[in-house]
């Protein structure tokens, strides 16, 4: 492309975020009004297409773009662009940071990157008047803005004509996805580092995902040696809830397996060789007492290696009865999407309560005493490990079935793009024995669980320092102002989550340690506690883009909720604020926040901004074709 000039320290991935942080807070329509072009009041729509022609200054030469949005079907639509503009007639921008790119910046990349960061004062002024929800702390703010979504307006002019804007031009496009960088976090000689870029490549999975499935795959074995140590003595375990997504047909199963294979293969080696013993003891033991309990305590060892192996699909009832014969240890991993329907409850239906007791207290090593007629029950620690790595969907389920109890407050989430359409099938990735090798031995502790059948009250205890734990501190007053009623995290969605970051950094940078140094040194290296922070720090963007991306939160959410209680009302219908708010503060995502009619009110006020609604004699009237 003639028209971009690429600096020579090009980087593909700086370019994206840069323009993804940019589309997100700017339409085409604001760079195209700031460098002096105006919407002509001929804007006209038809049934299938909306164009709205935009007329320079004769400064500029009278050159002309138009805008051009098509329908393609009913939920589905195609955002072209035209225009005469010299800089644009090799190539022409389809959004607004490549619009930003030639119309300020002479097409120049390097250029554009570096003027939309030094030009922060302008951006946070020109931010404030165009979207007065959005956090006012630009630093914090260019990291979250990324996950969020500017509503594309058209231009006002269109109301002019007393044409009704169609709500899907503002609600029916797609979010995109936000790819976070964990492993730029990590030394690329961290055995985890260097297994998960193999896998990724092996597979074609984002690396992010993949890094932090194969995390939590390996804390489902260490959190049975090992735990972290709070200041005050208390300790928490070293395992990890993780739910990913990745559409079908990506290779998930196959990632899973890669890093599950080095403790699967030790456990079924000695389930095998279990079993042989037990067949030996029937000719090498002539007393029947004697023979009797030893196979007894073969069989006890047989069941608890095979508590070892992690369920793919289990309820909470039968995940309850495996606690007996693990000491009340658990795994949870599945590349399917049912691991959730059946051990959050979700088949039950009939409005049954879901027994969520073993995952609320798994991942932090909580006390359960469960009593139930007519079985042998477990009274003890719960421990344990949930990797659900399956399609879309997955993450809605866990939040869903959570219903306030706080389980999704427990996952670490994730949903990078897919490579589906840009993957190559001929690309041969060599094959690394020796890397799989080191793995393996980095797993090799199994093989002492399987002979001490240790309790939790019995674990190793990892320490953090100090100086590490006020880093910890530090971390958390950095977002403690977000978890302000209106601001990003606020929502009880995220808020959750957040206030669990001590949590997830503690799991995150003890597994870290055990993998590089095996648990030699129980204190935990202050390396892995910074990268930890630096994680925890991106998977907070990653929720609140998941999040974002669902409608669970942020400006579609809220519009698509409040534009709903028009639906199916004859067409004179105009309720007051106070109807409006006593319908809409019961549904989500209000139903999130603290101040709820606030929150709704500041939807209204945002809703008559764009011309969905009109607000006449203290009642509000839809403008626009649901």
């Amino acid at each position: 492309d003639s028209s971009i000039i690429y600096p020579k320290n090009y980087n593909e991935t700086d370019f994206i975020d840069n323009s993804n942080a940019f589309n997100a807070m700017f339409s085409i329509h604001d760079v195209l009004t700031r460098n002096g072009y105006s919407p002509v009041l001929s804007s006209y729509v038809t049934s299938h297409n909306i164009f709205t022609e935009y007329t320079s200054t004769p400064m500029l030469g009278n050159q002309s773009i138009t805008l051009n949005i098509k329908q393609i079907n009913t939920d589905e639509y195609v955002f072209d662009v035209y225009g005469t503009e010299p800089l644009l007639n090799n190539y022409m921008p389809q959004n607004a940071f490549e619009f930003y790119c030639r119309l300020e910046c002479d097409g120049d990349i390097g250029k554009a990157i570096d003027k939309w960061r030094t030009d922060i004062n302008n951006n946070l002024e020109f931010i404030r008047e165009k979207d007065k929800f959005k956090i006012q702390d630009l630093a914090y703010k260019y990291r979250l803005i990324v996950c969020d979504q500017s509503v594309q307006t058209l231009p006002k002019q269109t109301t002019l004509n007393k044409e009704l804007i169609r709500v899907d031009h503002f609600l029916n496009d797609e979010p995109y996805y936000y790819s976070v960088k964990l492993l730029s976090q990590v030394s690329p000689n961290h055995i985890m580092h260097r297994l998960a870029e193999h896998i990724a490549q092996t597979c074609d999975l984002p690396v992010s995902t993949v890094f932090l499935i194969g995390l939590a795959v390996f804390s489902g074995m260490s959190c049975r040696k090992w735990v972290v140590e709070y200041p005050d003595g208390g300790t928490l375990p070293t395992c990890l809830y993780v739910v990913a997504e990745q559409p079908s047909g990506t290779s998930k199963t196959r990632a899973l397996t890669a890093f599950q294979r080095a403790f699967t293969n030790i456990i079924n080696k000695a389930i095998n060789t279990y079993n042989e013993n037990l067949s030996a003891i029937e000719d090498l033991i002539e007393n029947e007492k004697k023979k009797e309990k030893n196979q007894e305590t073969i069989t006890e060892m047989i069941d608890y290696a095979n508590s070892l192996m992690p369920t793919t699909n289990t309820t909470p009832a039968g995940l309850e009865k495996s606690l007996i014969d693990s000491n009340g240890f658990f795994s949870a991993v599945s590349s399917e999407q049912g691991l959730f329907n059946t051990l959050l409850g979700l088949n039950y239906g009939g409005g049954k309560y879901n027994n969520n007791d073993i995952l609320l207290n798994g991942r932090d090593g909580g006390f359960i005493n469960v009593r139930r007629m007519g079985r042998e029950c477990y009274a003890g620690h719960v421990v344990g490990n949930i990797v659900c790595f399956a399609q879309e969907g997955s993450i809605e389920k866990v939040i869903s079935a959570s219903n306030g109890t706080g389980v999704s407050e427990r996952f670490l989430m994730i949903a990078e793009p897919h490579q589906l359409g840009q993957r190559n099938h001929t690309k041969s990735v060599p094959h690394q024995p020796e890397l799989f090798m080191e793995y393996q031995k980095k797993c090799l502790f199994i093989k002492e669980i399987l002979d001490d059948q240790a309790r939790y009250e019995d674990l190793i205890k990892l320490k953090i320092d100090e100086n590490d734990w006020h880093r910890i501190n530090l971390f958390k007053n950095k977002i403690e102002p977000y978890l302000m009623d209106g601001q990003n995290l606020s929502h009880g969605v995220i808020r959750g989550a957040v206030n669990k970051v001590s949590m997830q950094v503690m799991g995150i940078a003890a597994n870290l340690h055990l993998l590089e140094d095996g648990g030699e040194n129980t204190t935990i290296d202050s390396k892995h506690i910074q990268t930890a922070i630096d994680i925890t720090d991106q998977l907070i963007i990653s929720l609140h883009n998941v999040c974002l991306k669902k409608d669970m939160i942020g400006t579609h959410a809220e519009f698509k909720a409040i534009l709903d209680f028009f639906v199916g009302k004859p067409d004179n219908f105009k309720p007051t604020a106070q109807e409006i708010k006593k319908s809409r503060t019961k549904v989500k995502p209000f139903t999130g926040y603290n101040r709820k009619s606030l929150r709704v009110q500041y939807a209204l006020d945002h809703l008559v901004e764009v011309s969905l609604l009109r607000y006449e004699n203290n009642r509000y009237i839809l403008n626009c074709i649901m």
